[in-house]
Formats: structure tokens, sequence, C-alpha cells
């Protein structure tokens, strides 16, 4: 219900979508950076286990000056994950539909093998940051916000400057492929019928080669 209802004000195409879960994404980033911020200000964050143990255990308890209600709820991670969700569902599967759709059917598993590979790539890409060690978490989400911004800027001008593919091609496609389906199965039927005029079928050609020579 939610597209139609955009729809209604705004032409919601699926470059358009995707735009926004990019955008969404990178928000998310910032959240979950900014959270990461706090986390690492309380003294919490610098307990060991054991201490949290205990604090969880009786909240009033006070281990070494720091008590329960200065740590950070996880309750607090619930938006960051709500919105990197809503730019998934936004990007992924429309970028898996646009691929679909605008190639012509000799290439439509092509075009989704291409989007998959960009998912690979975008995972060396984090684990080339991850593994690089540059920072605290805090700046490795700061940075992976900043790539995505880059990367959503450069979307964008891709996206003004694409030609939708006409739905002609895509027709004549479609017809193309529908005609050489239908003239294999014609061409199986033609041989079946030969064989049969022959008095012969190619399913039995075993079977009056030996009444022949009977």
């Amino acid at each position: 219900f939610l597209y139609p209802a955009i729809e209604r004000m705004w032409h919601f195409s699926s470059l358009r979508r995707m735009g926004v879960g990019m955008a969404l994404c990178a928000v998310s980033f910032v959240i979950a950076a900014l959270l990461e911020m706090r986390i690492a200000s309380t003294c919490c964050n610098r307990m060991t286990n054991a201490a949290l143990e205990r604090m969880q255990a009786n909240p009033r308890h006070v281990e070494n000056g720091c008590a329960m209600n200065q740590c950070v709820s996880m309750l607090w991670q619930v938006p960051q994950y709500v919105v990197v969700t809503a730019a998934e569902v936004l990007f992924s599967i429309s970028g898996l539909e646009f691929a679909y759709s605008e190639a012509p059917v000799s290439l439509k598993g092509v075009m989704s093998a291409c989007w998959l590979l960009t998912v690979a790539g975008g995972n060396f890409i984090v684990i080339a940051v991850a593994e690089s060690r540059l920072g605290t978490q805090t700046t490795e989400y700061f940075i992976f916000a900043l790539l995505v911004v880059v990367t959503t800027f450069v979307f964008v001008l891709l996206a003004k400057a694409y030609v939708p593919t006409p739905r002609e091609f895509l027709a004549a496609s479609r017809d193309d492929a529908s005609a050489a389906l239908g003239d294999g199965v014609n061409g199986e039927a033609d041989d079946d019928q030969e064989a049969l005029i022959t008095g012969c079928s190619t399913r039995r050609a075993g079977a009056c080669g030996r009444q022949r020579a009977a």
C-alpha cells in the first residue's frame, strides 16, 4: 500500500527508490556512529563483563562510581536497524527489478549476475575498511557513511543521464525468443511426422528395423 500512496503524489520509479534507499543507508551509518560515540563516552564502556553482570543483577549497585542508569540501552539500536532495513528493501529489490526489467530476454540472466557481482564488490570494500584499522568503530561508521554519500552522488548523476530501454525493443526481444522457441518445437514435430510417414517413428526405429529385417 505504501508505493501506490507515494505514486499518487510522486512518480516513485525504480531508480528513485534506489536513490532513496542509498540515502537512508547513509543515514543509518550516521546513526550508528553517533550511538557508538555515546557508548564510548559512558563509564560502562570501560567496565568488564563481570562488573556489568553485577550491575544488571542489581540495578542500584554502583561499580567504581558507575551506575546502571549511566549505560546505553540496547533499544537505541532499533532506529538504525529500522532505517537500514528500509534502505535494503528500497535499494536491493528495486535494483534487481531494474536490472531484470531493462535487459533484453537474452541478457536478463547476465544482468542479474552483474547486479549480484556489485554486492560482492561491496563486501570486499567492507572487509578492506574493517581490516585497515583506520581508527575506532565510530570512525569506520563515518567512513562507510561518506562512501555511501559519494556513491549516491555518482548514482544520481548516472540516473539523470539514463535513457530507459524502449518498450518496443523489449517486446521485440520477447517475440524473437518466443519465435525461436516455437521454431524448435515445430522442428521436432516435423521430424516426428517425417518418421511416421516413412512408417517408422524415431522412438521406434529399432523395432521397425527388426520388423523390416524379418
